[in-house]
């Protein structure tokens, strides 16, 4: 938290560079709820679990939390939707398969 607003600090971006970015109040309440759920006290955030639904290892690589998104944006763009669009919903619905 930085002069009361929630970030992302030293997220390593596109070229390399070093970026800090901003979460919506909104969006970092909804991370809240979704972690208290799933009952994490510590430890990261993505974890593996296996089919027994146990937690496997340290965590996940960041090329596993990407392929989600990649995905998601696939669907959207298959689906023809426009930055216009962003307000409707369509594109969560899209994503929540």
């Amino acid at each position: 938290m930085r002069e009361e607003h929630w970030i992302v600090a030293d997220l390593v971006g596109k070229g390399k560079h070093i970026r800090t970015v901003p979460v919506p109040l909104w969006a970092k309440r909804v991370v809240d709820e979704w972690i208290a759920a799933a009952e994490i006290d510590d430890g990261s955030v993505f974890r593996r679990v296996n089919r027994f639904g146990r937690i496997w290892g340290s965590g996940i690589t960041p090329n596993v939390e990407l392929m989600p998104c990649i995905e998601c944006a696939r669907a959207i763009i298959q689906a023809g939707i426009t930055g216009g669009d962003r307000f409707s919903g369509s594109h969560v619905a899209l994503c929540e398969r």
